[in-house]
């Protein structure tokens, strides 16, 4: 999805780079969860979703994430988030979905633990 995010293959995970600082047009949201939901039906199940860019974001998005963690975890696989600022942080504590997602400060520390519970 040009202009809008990036996928990047890291060990046995898949990246997903949002480049959008502010992620709130729901006709956008749906294409981007239609992306999404179609690299999982293509085998990629291992997702380590960035938001190091992301500074507003919308409930849509936050939907895209749900859809997209039981449509990974059906599949046998898993979703871990990173690099959220501070009022990214603070919409994922208030939605809980720190008690659904794993959560990194970095890239790095998402990959690793990633790579850690692929058998």
């Amino acid at each position: 999805m040009e202009k809008i995010l990036v996928l990047e293959k890291r060990g046995n995970a898949d990246i997903v780079h949002f480049l959008a600082q502010r992620l709130t047009d729901p006709v956008l949201a749906d294409r981007i969860k239609e992306y999404l939901l179609k690299t999982v039906d293509e085998g990629k199940i291992y997702l380590i979703v960035d938001f190091s860019n992301v500074r507003y974001l919308s409930s849509s998005y936050l939907s895209i994430l749900v859809a997209l963690d039981k449509k990974v975890k059906a599949e046998g696989g898993r979703v871990n988030i990173c690099c959220l600022h501070q009022n990214i942080s603070s919409i994922f504590s208030i939605a809980r979905f720190d008690m659904i997602f794993d959560i990194f400060g970095s890239e790095s520390d998402a990959v690793a633990d990633m790579e850690s519970k692929i058998r």
